[in-house]
């Protein structure tokens, strides 16, 4: 497994695992088991790490920079169905895969 992508906290590691698995590539989050210890472990003991296969690893840190593009541009949205808070560049929650609904 190859790390594509360090996330900032566990929501963002969320966003990015959810990206790729849409796009149908295998996501292991390292680090995923540690987050109770958060605050009491130094922060790069307790970072989490977006791994995938070798095959995809090109594929993942493309969808991921233009993830990354939107976001800048693309305003946050609440999806209506599960309420969880999702980057302004994602057509769909990556929760529950449902479309915005204005």
């Amino acid at each position: 497994m190859k790390k594509v992508y360090t996330a900032m906290d566990y929501i963002d590691a969320q966003l990015i695992k959810g990206l790729l698995e849409f796009s149908d590539i295998k996501v292991q989050l390292k680090g995923e088991s540690l987050i109770g210890a958060m605050g009491e472990l130094s922060p790069e003991v307790t970072q989490l790490e977006v791994l995938v296969d070798e095959a995809n690893e090109n594929k993942a840190k493309l969808l991921i920079e233009e993830q990354r593009k939107q976001s800048l541009y693309s305003p946050a949205w609440f999806c209506k169905t599960c309420h969880e808070h999702n980057e302004g560049s994602f057509s769909i929650c990556w929760n529950c895969q449902n479309e915005p609904k204005d």
